[in-house]
């Protein structure tokens, strides 16, 4: 075999291994709101402000973290789908 065609073989393997692996976790935040919002999140002693877009969804913190909004904070995990509602950080509810 020569070069090419191992770092070919090498370049499958790793796409593949990622799909299988599929997206690391992260918590997910929908602004339903008619203007962008702003959000806290701290992972251990960083936190960071997100700008959320009216209508727009973005995903932070992989691992869990505490999400601070309107003045009140919640401690989430990771894979946990949230929407901004009324000035309300919840849970999303499934129908």
């Amino acid at each position: 075999m020569n070069k090419l065609s191992v770092a070919s073989i090498a370049s499958v393997f790793v796409l593949v291994i990622a799909v299988i692996a599929g997206p690391a976790s992260a918590v997910s935040i929908a602004n339903r709101e008619k203007a962008p919002v702003k959000v806290e999140y701290a992972e251990g002693a960083e936190t960071k402000t997100v700008e959320i877009p009216a209508g727009e969804e973005v995903d932070v913190c992989e691992d869990g973290c505490k999400l601070t909004f309107a003045g009140k904070s919640i401690e989430v995990k990771g894979e946990e789908s949230l929407e901004i509602v009324g000035g309300v950080l919840q849970a999303v509810k499934l129908k």
